[in-house]
């Protein structure tokens, strides 16, 4: 939290000159970072191997007056906030088998809470991805980040690792309501030269290779391009009003990409879902939540390993539980599995 560049920068030295500094030890463990400048690959180091990956999508709604005041640096009006996302992450910790992976919607969580809730689910070994309350960090300007934190055991027994992701350009209704309100414009904080150049890393958080968006930065073709081939699941926390144009782009983004895609928007709007490259279409959509009155959550299950399994294929068999990978499309290295024909049920 301190160096925020530090992930990206290459040097895992420098990470662990800080653990020696301030834990008197030096890990023996590879350490997180950037693992190539060229791929952009940041390695999470974690050992656990997962055939099947759980997500818990929450359906959570921020109130617009939250929203306003977070942009005008006042109160918060909604008073039982806090109390609502302690009942909901008491409510998560309680499932079994519980889920790895945490998701929450756009500008969803005021930062000073990120960390403290980030604890409580590292007891049961959740990582916890959402996006924040937007960060003044200069004159007039603000950030829209998505923070990740993710189990770790690099030190030898198991912490947490957080990694901040900027949006890089706000969507239109977004930067104009911002400057209406407050007269504030949406720039990156963290490592602008990456942000500007529009470089989305992909994460490899132990087995599990996947990569983030914020909400309209799932229209950029270049970062869904990016992601082609190179990871198993993108996760899109969103505040987005316009359901139908995202539910046609969430589609075609899961055959595009060819992986699992995991979209948690505001309840208010609803539509949060996990949506699969099945080849029946009717094995699509994993979970698909939309409306009520109060938050809750579901939990879907990504079977990664057989989508790399179906992947590692010269040629996508007919037979297969996904739909043929598209044109173009090269599974890196990293991911390849041995392919294993699955018999057909009865």
């Amino acid at each position: 939290m301190l160096i925020p560049d530090l992930l990206q920068n290459g040097n895992g030295n420098d990470l662990r000159s800080w653990i020696l500094a301030f834990r008197g030890f030096s890990p023996k463990k590879p350490v997180p970072g950037l693992t190539n400048e060229k791929s952009g690959e940041i390695l999470i180091p974690l050992e656990r191997e997962d055939r099947e990956v759980r997500i818990a999508l929450t359906s959570w709604q921020t109130h617009p007056d939250s929203w306003t005041a977070s942009v005008t640096k006042k109160l918060d009006p909604d008073v039982g906030r806090y109390r609502r996302l302690q009942r909901l992450l008491n409510d998560i910790l309680n499932v079994s088998p519980a889920p790895h992976y945490v998701i929450f919607p756009e500008l969803s969580f005021p930062p000073r809470w990120f960390i403290r809730s980030a604890m409580k689910l590292l007891n049961r070994g959740i990582s916890l991805i959402a996006g924040v309350e937007y960060i003044h960090h200069s004159r007039k300007r603000v950030a829209n980040q998505v923070w990740a934190s993710l189990i770790s055991d690099y030190l030898g027994f198991p912490s947490i690792v957080i990694l901040r992701q900027d949006k890089v350009c706000p969507a239109p209704l977004e930067e104009a309501e911002l400057f209406a309100v407050a007269g504030l414009k949406l720039s990156p904080q963290i490592n602008k030269k990456r942000s500007l150049n529009q470089q989305k890393p992909c994460i490899c958080h132990g087995n599990f290779r996947f990569g983030l968006l914020i909400c309209s930065e799932l229209t950029n073709l270049r970062f869904r391009s990016r992601f082609r081939g190179k990871v198993d699941a993108v996760i899109v926390p969103e505040w987005n009003k316009d359901v139908e144009t995202f539910s046609a782009l969430i589609e075609s983004s899961a055959l595009g990409i060819h992986a699992f895609i995991v979209q948690c928007n505001d309840r208010q709007f609803g539509d949060s879902r996990i949506r699969s490259p099945a080849k029946e279409a009717w094995e699509r959509d994993l979970v698909r939540v939309k409306g009520g009155k109060s938050d809750y959550f579901v939990v879907g299950s990504l079977d990664v390993d057989g989508l790399r399994r179906f992947q590692s294929f010269h040629q996508s068999p007919q037979e297969g539980p996904f739909k043929p990978v598209p044109d173009g499309f090269k599974i890196s290295s990293s991911r390849r599995k041995l392919p294993i024909k699955r018999k057909k049920s009865c």
